[in-house]
Order: C-alpha cells, then structure tokens, then sequence
C-alpha cells in the first residue's frame, strides 16, 4: 500500500501508462491522467486522490474531476456527399497543375513535340517566370477571392464552406511565405493575402493557413514553426474562429494556436505552447505550457530583457530590405539553380541520342542534383550568418538580415536534400555548416539551428523534427545562446530543446517534451510541457553495443552504402516522373492534337506519373520488408536499414510527388492502403507522417490533422521498439498531435492540438484529451 510505484517497484513510464489506462475503466479513475500516478506514486495517496475526486493539473494544482463525456452524437456526411467533395478537390488540383504546366503545354505544341535547342531555352525561361509569378500572386489572388467572407462559427463538414477553406489552406502552402517568414516583407505579404498585420511586427512562421482570420497588433512578434490555426475539425464540424494576438505580444516557436483564441497586449507565450479554441490571456503575462498555464513570470532572464528593453529599431532600413529583396532572389532561384545540371545533361543526352539513353540518364540524375545542391547552399553560406555572437542583439539590422538568410539556407537544405537527413552523412554535413557533432552521433531532422553554437554530444540521439537551440526572438530583439547535448543523451520526437539550454550526460527529453529550465541534470528524463522528472524509465538492454553503439566496420560501411541509395533514389524516382510527363506531352502534340488537348493531357500525366511513383515506392515497401509486424530491433540491425529506407524514400519521394497534394482529401486513404495502412470510411486525413504502415488502424469518419505523427516506432536506447497505433470510429487528433505505439484513442475520443498519448496508453470513447501528456479537457484552469 505505502510502496513507491517507481522507487520501489521498478515502474517505469510505459508501465505508468498501462497502470493508468486500466484505472481508467473504474468510474473514480475515469478523467485520471499519467501525471496523477507521478503526483500519487504509492496505492493509498492514488486511492486517497481518486476517492476524494481530486486530480492534478499539469501546473502542480488540484482540482475536481470531470471526465468531460461527449454525449452528443457527431453529424455524419454520406458517402455520396464525400465523394463528390473529393471530386471537387480532384478538380482543383488539375486545374492547378495545368497552370502550372501551361507554359510546357503550350511550348511542346508550337513545336510538334520535337525536342530542340530552341525548346530548351524557351522552357527554362517561360516556365521559370510563370513558375515564380504563379508561386507569388496565385496564393494572394486564391485567399482574397476564395477566402472572402469566411465567417467564425461552425459549418458542416465537406460542405462549400469546407472546401474554401481547403482551396485556400492548400494555396497558402504552396506560397513563397516559407521563404519570407522571419524577412521584412512577411508582413506586408500576408496583409495582400488579408491578414490584420500592425506595424513592426516580426512574423517568424510560415504556418499561416487561413490569413483572413490572422489579426495582429502592432509590435507583435511570432517565433518559427508556430501554427496561427483559423480552424479546427472536431464533432463531425468544421469550426472556424479568429486567431487575435495583441500589442506587443511575443508568441514563441512551435506553439499551436487554434482560433477562436487571443493572446493579450504584451504577454508572452513561451515555447511548445497551445491556445485552445476559446481560450485567451490577459495583459502582461506569461503563459507557457500545452495545454497552457499562466506563469507567475517568464521564467527565462533572456525572455525578460528583451520583453523589458525599448530601444531596438522598429523599422528596416532600406539598405536592409535591399539585402532581403536580394536575398530573397537567391532563394527563390536556389531549386531551380540546383535542377540546372540535371536538365543539361537529360537534354544533352535527348538531343543527341535516342529517347531510351536519355531515360536512362535521368533515372541516374539522383546524385547529381544531390550533390549540387549541397554545393550550391554550402556556397551561399558564407552569405548567411558564419558566426553567430552570443547574447541579445537588435533584429532590425544586419545582423538579423544574416540570420534570416543562414535560416533559409538550412530550411532549403531540409527542402532539396531532405533523404540527407536521419543518415550517417547527417552529422558530415552538419558539421560542414559548422555545427559540433560528436562521434557515432545520431541526427535526424533539424532545423532552425545557429550550427555554431550547438554540441551534439558522442553517440547521442536527436529524433525527427526536434528542435535544438533555435534563437530567441521578442520585442525587436534576437538572443543567440549555446546549446549543449551532453553524451547519449536522447532527444525525443517534436521535442523542443531552447538555446541556452544543457542537457546532461544519459539524460533524455521525451516526445514533444521541452526541458526544465534550470537545465537537465545528468541521467535524468523529463516529460512534458511543463516537463515532469520521470523517477524511472523502460530500458531495453538485451542488446550489446555492438549492435547499438559500436558496430564492426563491416556493418558501418554496408549502411553508407545503403544510405546513400536512400539520399539519391528520390530524386532519380522524381526525375523519372517529370521525363514521363515530358513524354507523353511530346506524343500528343508531336501526333497534331490541337492546344487545348496538350494542355490538359500534360496535367494528367503529371498526375499518372506521380501514381506511379507513389505505386513503386509502395511495390518497394513490400519487397524490403512485407508486412510490418510488432518487434524490438537494435539501430544497427539489416531490418532497420530496410525500414528507414523504406521510409525515406516514401518520405522524399511518394509523398512530394503526388500524397501532400491529396492531404484533406478521400483520395488519401486509398493510396495509404497500398502500403498497408487501415484506413476506415470516409475519414479526413490531412498528414503523411506515418512510418511503419500496417501498425497504423484509422477507424471510419476520423479525423486526423495537419501535421499529426501516428508515431509507430521509437528509438530510445538505440532500440527500435515498434507497435500499433489504433484510433477508433470517429475520433479527431487536433494539429500536431502524437500518438506513441501501442497506445488505442477510443470510439468518439477527441485529442487537441499539441498532444501527447504515451505508449501503452488507451483514452477511454467519447472523452476529451488535451496536454503533453494527455490530460482531460478542462484541467487547465483556463477556459475550456
């Protein structure tokens, strides 16, 4: 009755799910969260807890409990209104892709379909202009036309409304915002697309969807990667509300905002935090949290003075925007610069040889465009910013304009030579851009860093889409500070590591997690935002080092050599895909059909073409691997070689060519069955951030959106523990939501933005799920 759970009885966090989920079926322990077993680790405080119907908030206080049961039944659309809305959508796309290709089109039947010196020169002029002016103004014209009079409330999925919100959404990601946010012109930009911008406000995310329903007062500052959300589907609904941040707020990076929701006049929202629909904030606060929690300050000195210090600039001096303007010029032309080689050589070769050479040149055009655009960023970094100065500056100077561009730089690296990333090459290569990567270190997606100031301690881990030791922005002020991960050290998924911040030897940042800001001693590990100590933690030691840290030479050299198959082969398969487009744009006009004909058969055979690279990376998934299957395998076993390959190749190749155009469309789920994955009747899925493809089960009408991880694998340890993922009818998963394996999200079970559900852990139906970890909605002491 009195024996620590963790101390005295070896439990461990998967444990502590387990445990949870089963008191869960006990109606005293329905609303009970992970975090109560942590506050409560012995029988009789739990028992004590839950009989006197007190539960802990996430802030450390106590509340009633409320299991916050959905009675209402959600409102379902019929499969004759999902398909025709899918049509619509599939409409869209082709109308898209023939404005895009129009100057091909048109190009190929002027001249018979007959390649040509002078077809050369005509495509890489005409379509390189169109191709930049339909990035720029299409997505103005598609959001002030299409999202015109968008009006809050909640309207009926698939309906009209739901589809201007797609049209709209989906515009916005194809805009050049990527490469203006954090510039001078971010502004300006989204005010055309009808954003409510003030003045001297420093926009640092692109991840603006809807920018109608976007109002920001003046000196407002938004840190990278923050999604400012317009809309959210959940009850079978689609809810629309306008995110509203005040004068001289500070919205810090990878939070997730979900309108309606407003941040008030001159209050901070730290890091890996999220505003709820309905939620708001008073002025001169701090908020920090996911589900947030009002702060009794800041919490960071840096944060502090900045927030307190008046004198920066507000503006950007013109010299300055002309460095953007110039800047920016370079980053736009950086892709199709890096294609140059590539397109000399195919054409060369389809100039003076017969059509089938030039097939087979392109099919080996992979590592050429590779290589170039390593060497074209590497040769624009000296450009950027070479060395970072350690403490706070004024943004609005030149300094800042460097920043901005050596960001760039490293997101166009993630952008063109992403398959580069959870590699051996990955710590080479960063290290080239001047970061410090010890030995036998394991990097896979990383961005937004200042390379110089970050040590990745020896043999460490750092998962995808973590975030390590990005800069500070607030209040017309950036704050460069080193950023320390001691050695095999694991940092978790989507975790958020702040600069400044040391992690101490053996120590590990959970899924999503962000560390305790008075650093992370050594050997400890931390869950959460805001993070708890995790007394105890599952080890999986049946493997040696040789098969986890230290392999035989023989092992290190047959992964080179596999990897470097995974950085190129996407390219080859995308190369490929865009000279069967050609092609067949060659055949209808080299047979006399008439302008209008080519012009919508080169569409069409774009989209066949990326069919069919989705079809053989998915005849590839089955060749490596079959079917996947629960099991523990070490780092450096020939079935995770085979994986990753598997996944990095979906990831740079199935997924650019053809699945991000289909996301929040009823086409998705087909071709995500090709691969394994059960995906139910009429569902929404608006990600392609699934690994292991048959561990995933999505039941019918379920909604999983934007950016959502159906996490099936992690690799704590150097152990690739795998297990199912499994969502029931019904459920929604809010933006940027994660899911671990072996966890089950039951019928009717809505999970909100920025969650976390732990492995091994099951949400009871028709209960609502908020937090890292999940906890029930409402126990935030904030609005609900």
């Amino acid at each position: 009755m009195t024996a620590n759970f963790f101390g005295d009885l070896a439990g461990h966090s998967l444990l502590a799910a387990t445990v949870t989920s089963r008191l869960r079926t006990d109606p005293r322990g329905a609303s009970m969260s992970v975090i109560d077993l942590y506050a409560s680790p012995t029988v009789r405080e739990l028992a004590t807890r839950l009989d006197a119907g007190l539960l802990v908030r996430q802030d450390g206080q106590v509340e009633e409990a409320d299991p916050q049961r959905r009675s209402a039944r959600r409102r379902l659309a019929s499969s004759l209104q999902v398909a025709t809305f899918g049509a619509v959508q599939l409409a869209c796309i082709f109308a898209l892709l023939t404005l895009t290709f129009l100057p091909v089109s048109l190009i190929y039947w002027w001249h018979g379909g007959v390649p040509s010196s002078a077809m050369v020169r005509q495509l890489a002029l005409l379509f390189a202009f169109v191709y930049l002016g339909e990035r720029w103004l299409l997505p103005l014209v598609v959001a002030r036309v299409v999202g015109r009079g968008l009006v809050e409330g909640t309207h009926p999925l698939y309906g009209w409304t739901h589809l201007r919100v797609w049209i709209v959404a989906k515009a916005m990601s194809l805009s050049p915002l990527g490469n203006l946010a954090g510039s001078a012109f971010a502004p300006a930009y989204l005010r055309a697309a009808g954003a409510r911008i003030g003045a001297e406000c420093h926009l640092g995310s692109a991840q603006v969807a809807l920018p109608g329903l976007v109002e920001l007062q003046d000196r407002v500052t938004v840190g990278y990667a923050t999604h400012l959300q317009g809309y959210d589907v959940r009850g079978g609904r689609l809810h629309l509300g306008r995110v509203r941040l005040g004068t001289g707020s500070t919205v810090a990076a990878n939070c997730v905002l979900v309108g309606p929701c407003a941040v008030g006049p001159r209050t901070v929202l730290r890091e890996q935090s999220s505003l709820r629909p309905g939620q708001s904030t008073g002025e001169a606060e701090a908020w920090q949290g996911s589900p947030s929690v009002r702060l009794s300050s800041v919490g960071d000195p840096v944060f502090e003075v900045m927030a307190g210090c008046e004198h920066a600039p507000r503006t950007w001096a013109p010299p300055l925007r002309a460095r953007f303007a110039l800047g920016l010029v370079a980053l736009e032309l950086t892709p199709l610069v890096a294609l140059l080689p590539v397109v000399a050589l195919v054409w060369w070769t389809l100039l003076s040889g017969p059509e089938i050479w030039a097939l087979v040149v392109t099919a080996a055009t992979g590592p050429v465009f590779v290589v170039t655009a390593c060497l074209l960023i590497l040769a624009l970094r000296r450009f950027g910013l070479p060395q970072a100065p350690v403490g706070i500056h004024h943004l609005r100077s030149r300094l800042g304009v460097e920043k901005w561009f050596a960001d760039k730089l490293l997101e166009a690296s993630l952008l063109l030579t992403n398959s580069l990333y959870s590699t051996l090459y990955t710590a080479p290569w960063l290290r080239q851009l001047g970061a410090h990567i010890g030995p036998r270190a394991e990097v896979s997606t990383i961005a937004n860093i200042d390379p110089d100031l970050l040590t990745i301690g020896e043999e460490s881990f750092v998962a995808d889409m973590a975030s390590v030791g990005s800069a500070t922005y607030c209040n017309g002020h950036v704050a460069f500070r080193t950023t320390t991960v001691g050695r095999r050290s694991f940092v978790g998924n989507a975790a958020f590591v702040p600069s400044g911040t040391h992690l101490g030897d053996d120590s590990l940042i959970g899924v999503g997690s962000v560390p305790p800001a008075a650093g992370v001693p050594a050997g400890s590990s931390w869950l959460g935002n805001p993070p708890i100590f995790l007394p105890r933690r599952e080890l999986y030691e049946n493997f040696g080092d040789e098969q986890t840290y230290r392999p035989p030479r023989r092992k290190v050299v047959a992964r080179y050599l596999v990897e470097a198959v995974r950085i190129t082969l996407p390219a080859s398969l995308l190369a490929v895909s865009l000279f069967a487009t050609l092609h067949l744009a060659s055949i209808a006009a080299g047979a006399g059909a008439p302008w209008w004909l080519v012009a919508i058969t080169v569409p069409g055979a774009a989209l066949l073409s990326g069919l069919g690279v989705v079809i053989l990376v998915a005849l590839l998934k089955w060749a490596l691997v079959g079917r996947y299957r629960p099991r523990v395998e070490p780092l450096w076993s020939s079935f995770v070689r085979r994986t990753e390959l598997v996944t990095g190749v979906y990831e740079t190749a199935a997924v650019p060519a053809l699945l991000t155009l289909l996301t929040g469309t009823p086409m998705l789920g087909p071709l995500l069955r090709l691969y394994g994955v059960h995906v139910g009747r009429r569902t929404l899925v608006e990600t392609t951030y699934l690994t292991e493809f048959d561990l995933v089960r999505i039941g019918d009408e379920s909604v999983v959106g934007p950016d959502v991880s159906l996490q099936t694998h992690l690799f704590e340890d150097r152990v690739m523990k795998m297990g199912t993922v499994e969502l029931g009818r019904r459920t929604d998963l809010g933006t940027r939501a994660v899911v671990l394996y072996d966890a089950h999200v039951g019928e009717e079970a809505q999970l909100a933005p920025l969650s976390l559900v732990m492995k091994g852990e099951s949400l009871p139906a028709a209960t609502r799920w908020a937090g890292i970890p999940a906890q029930p909605f409402g126990r935030t002491g904030s609005p609900p």
